[in-house]
């Protein structure tokens, strides 16, 4: 106990120690704006946090990197792309293309017709081929039936064609003396859709002639489709094809009766 003086009197107080913590929560109210919380340092964060920015940091690479890789590859296939040129095969003229055409000269070549076909009126659909071994095998049409041809043109370098009918003196199968063709130059695909009429020629029976359609180009290395027709109703042509198609051309079909397309280097040559 400890005598305490209030004025004259005096009285006897108790008082009993208390501990730091306690004093340190009289000093200092918990609600006070001039006591700061200190928080405690979490163990499991500090422990982690290493490996959550590290596993962080190799997600964002791998994305910059794929982003990267897709960006040189898109531009890359753009550059190909837009600097390319259409595939084709070397020239098997090995520059001699580029030398001026000797205009003295007419280089020609001839080809027959590779494949066949008959068909009724316009109708492509119902096309009946014709073929056989040897093509020991006739062409027939005439009226409503039309021929349809397969020409391909060989690279000679000789782009300028036109179609000839030939017909030999010996008795030729058709029914009119004076039959009359109509050669018309199909589309790429071989339909009727915007064809053109190259000329009409004329088969003979019982003589030695020739007719020939006007020039046309005539690309190499590309197949060409023409439809033959003959328009007159009692019309019958029977084209006998040993020797006058791709597969049995020789020496002798220019003494048969056929149909062949011819290609010359210019045109001063094809119309002569």
């Amino acid at each position: 106990m400890l005598p305490l003086m209030n004025g004259s009197k005096h009285s006897n107080i108790s008082y009993t120690p208390i501990d730091t913590a306690e004093s340190d929560s009289l000093l200092f109210d918990s609600e006070s704006p001039d006591r700061k919380a200190i928080p405690l340092a979490n163990p499991g964060l500090t422990r982690n946090s290493g490996l959550y920015f590290f596993l962080v940091s190799c997600t964002i690479a791998l994305v910059i990197s794929a982003f990267n890789s897709a960006f040189l590859s898109v531009t890359n296939s753009y550059q190909i792309f837009a600097t390319s040129k259409p595939s084709r095969a070397p020239s098997v003229y090995m520059g001699l293309e580029n030398l001026p055409p000797n205009k003295s000269v007419c280089r020609s070549r001839m080809t027959f017709p590779k494949q066949f076909a008959t068909f009724r009126g316009d109708n492509l659909n119902g096309m009946t081929p014709v073929h056989a071994p040897g093509d020991k095998v006739s062409l027939s049409f005439g009226g409503e039936i039309s021929a349809h041809v397969d020409y391909y043109v060989p690279d000679y370098g000789l782009n300028n064609c036109t179609v000839t009918i030939k017909s030999i003196a010996d008795p030729y199968p058709v029914r009119n003396a004076n039959s009359t063709v109509e050669i018309w130059r199909l589309s790429d695909s071989g339909s009727l859709s915007d064809k053109v009429l190259l000329g009409t020629l004329t088969l003979s029976q019982g003589t030695s002639m020739e007719s020939t359609t006007k020039p046309f180009y005539c690309p190499s290395r590309s197949h060409m489709f023409f439809q033959w027709r003959c328009p007159q109703k009692d019309c019958s042509i029977n084209l006998p094809l040993e020797g006058v198609t791709t597969m049995t051309a020789s020496a002798e079909s220019l003494t048969k009766t056929g149909i062949r397309l011819n290609q010359y280097e210019l045109l001063s040559c094809a119309r002569s």
